[in-house]
């Protein structure tokens, strides 16, 4: 008798509440209340709760599912697992997907609280939160993420930069200047304000510890390397070409995080005609060790990089790349520029790459613009030799 979108927000499934809701589902309201019953750092102990009434010790753990983690519970005998069950911890980013449905207004601080458990930028319970507040585009989030980003807390100072960089053109003589600041010192602690905007936001004196945590696998997400990538994108966002050179101070980070931040900005912002640092920065993160760091590099280079002699030899260096997207770009890169050297990347991606996969389609488009007529042709009706 329960309600399909309320038993979905029991769940914790924010996939499943999205396609409840895209087909019509009732039961808006009463989904939200039970979204809400879930607060993110009392999922794993109620779990354990619930499945320790089936008699027996009790083990947890926590797996990543999506882009949100699931939370399982078991009940362990000497032969195996008795029992268990499992929950999602995506309630609060369907309570922020409900309050949207339903025209309530959260304050900014419950929308930060819902993102603060998970430690993880790319987690939907995060993501939801800084899309419903960039959706407000208003003073108040403003005055608000202006004032958490003087937390000393960096991981409320990666909240509040995500937020930022996501308000209109309006605030960006404001925005831009702030992001500048803090980039200057992304790891130095800040005051905090007493205005409205500090109690709209939560923001409290002093560093509050993370003891409602939710527990994820692997070695986690370091949070000042965070602030450092979200400072990266949120400046290139707001500044466009003009804060290209603040970007380019991050290019040699030793996280490559923060490296592929970089890559995707300078792709993203790099005008036409850019000056020598960008395009000698481009150069060396087109041999970055990180595979994603390379494709943005080259991409970046083969299209907007010029015709110098090192950006061809950065192009021909990585036309037999590891990472078949690096090699098209690369590739594509030399055939815009009519260098025949593209042409032996170009066969092998053609020969053995997915026809419908990202790098037999650039490889394909890099075919089409070399000038060796016969050439061009003969590449265009390579047959692909891949199986799957």
């Amino acid at each position: 008798g329960v309600l399909p979108l309320v038993a979905a927000a029991r769940r914790g499934s924010v996939a499943t509440v999205r396609a409840l809701l895209r087909h019509g589902a009732s039961g808006q309201r009463e989904a939200l209340d039970e979204a809400r019953r879930w607060p993110a750092a009392e999922v794993a102990e109620r779990l354990r709760e619930q499945v320790g009434a089936l008699g027996g010790p009790v083990v947890s753990y926590v797996l990543p599912e999506g882009s949100g983690v699931v939370v399982v519970a078991e009940t362990v005998r000497a032969d195996g697992p008795a029992g268990g069950a499992e929950l999602e911890t995506g309630h609060g980013a369907i309570a922020t997907l409900l309050e949207r449905e339903l025209g309530i207004r959260s304050p900014f601080g419950e929308l930060l609280d819902r993102a603060l458990p998970f430690l993880d930028p790319e987690n939907e319970n995060w993501t939801e939160s800084v899309a419903a507040l960039r959706g407000r585009n208003d003073e108040i989030t403003y005055r608000a993420a202006a004032a958490l980003s003087r937390s000393p807390d960096p991981w409320r100072r990666v909240f509040a930069v995500e937020v930022l960089g996501g308000l209109d053109d309006s605030f960006g003589p404001r925005v831009l200047p702030l992001l500048r600041e803090l980039a200057q010192e992304p790891g130095s602690d800040g005051g905090t304000g007493g205005g409205d905007e500090d109690q709209e936001a939560g923001v409290h004196a002093g560093v509050v510890p993370h003891t409602g945590v939710v527990p994820l696998t692997g070695p986690g997400r370091d949070a000042r390397t965070e602030l450092v990538r979200s400072l990266v994108l949120a400046l290139a966002g707001r500044g466009g070409p003009a804060a290209v050179h603040d970007v380019l101070r991050h290019a040699g980070h030793p996280d490559a995080a923060v490296r592929r931040a970089v890559a995707f900005a300078l792709h993203e912002q790099l005008p036409g005609g850019a000056e020598e640092p960008a395009i000698a920065a481009l150069v060396r993160l087109s041999a970055d060790p990180d595979s994603e760091v390379r494709e943005w590099s080259v991409t970046a280079l083969g299209r907007l990089g010029g015709d110098g002699p090192g950006v061809r030899a950065a192009l021909a260096a990585r036309r037999a790349d590891a990472d078949p997207a690096t090699a098209a770009e690369a590739a594509h890169g030399l055939a815009l520029r009519g260098d025949p050297r593209a042409a032996d990347a170009v066969l092998r991606l053609l020969s053995i790459e997915d026809p419908g996969g990202h790098a037999h389609a650039t490889a394909r488009a890099a075919a089409e613009q070399l000038p060796d007529e016969p050439l061009r042709r003969r590449l265009l009706h390579t047959v692909s030799r891949h199986r799957g």
